[in-house]
């Protein structure tokens, strides 16, 4: 570490209880602060400098390569030092990065069954227990759809939320045993639901996401609004277009 008068390399001269005083090469004398959890290294290492120093001082070597190498020591300790001053020990804390949890949850509607449908999505993060409303959407659906095929739906429109942010690996949550089990190949797949199981593959395999898929009851899903709301407006465009 140089003087911040002229620039020159500066040399350690003394530690005291809270500072180090050094002085450079072109005579500015300087003090500076040490944090408390750096005093002891320093004193420490100041110690070891001036033993180093004492024992070059009895090498029998020339007295000008002695003055030379004995400066260079105090030096180094002296930049060793500083640099402590302005490089906080990094906490073990701060050293954690904490990874939040992505979760997306989807449900559809219909009224009645099949009918007027709609599905919808809500995208969460979880971080240190805060829980973070990222994005959601409601889709009418445009024909009358059943239940399970809402559902599915609202699982193709959560897949394509969460990559829409940019997320491929994430817990994706759903009410829904049946639809949830023939993702994961548990349930037996009937013809009128394979085009939407292929959507749901194809969304996946497209971008490679890594889903994890977890049920949980209707009352604990926050997608069930966005969803009834989808319904509500598919429902009033079919009523407009029948002329109800």
């Amino acid at each position: 570490m140089n003087c911040p008068v002229c620039n020159r390399p500066m040399v350690l001269t003394g530690v005291t209880d809270n500072s180090v005083q050094v002085i450079c090469h072109g005579g500015h004398r300087s003090q500076f602060d040490i944090m408390p959890q750096w005093m002891d290294w320093a004193v420490e290492l100041s110690k070891k400098a001036e033993r180093l120093g004492t024992i070059l001082s009895s090498v029998m070597i020339p007295a000008q390569i002695r003055s030379l190498v004995t400066a260079e020591i105090f030096e180094l300790t002296a930049s060793a030092i500083l640099a402590a001053r302005v490089t906080p020990e990094p906490s073990k804390e701060a050293a954690i990065e904490v990874k939040p949890i992505i979760a997306v949850y989807t449900d559809g509607s219909c009224h009645p069954n099949p009918g007027p449908a709609g599905c919808g999505a809500v995208l969460k993060s979880f971080v240190n227990g805060t829980e973070t409303i990222i994005d959601k959407v409601s889709v009418p659906m445009a024909e009358k759809a059943s239940n399970n095929e809402a559902e599915y739906a609202g699982i193709c429109e959560g897949l394509k939320l969460a990559y829409k942010h940019k997320f491929t690996q994430f817990e994706l949550h759903s009410d829904s045993e049946l639809v949830l089990r023939q993702i994961q190949g548990s349930y037996k797949v009937g013809e009128k639901m394979k085009p939407w199981l292929e959507r749901v593959q194809a969304l996946i395999l497209s971008v490679t996401l890594e889903v994890t898929w977890k049920q949980i009851s209707g009352d604990d899903n926050p997608a069930h609004r966005e969803a009834e709301a989808a319904y509500k407006m598919a429902d009033a465009a079919f009523k407009l277009k029948e002329g109800k």
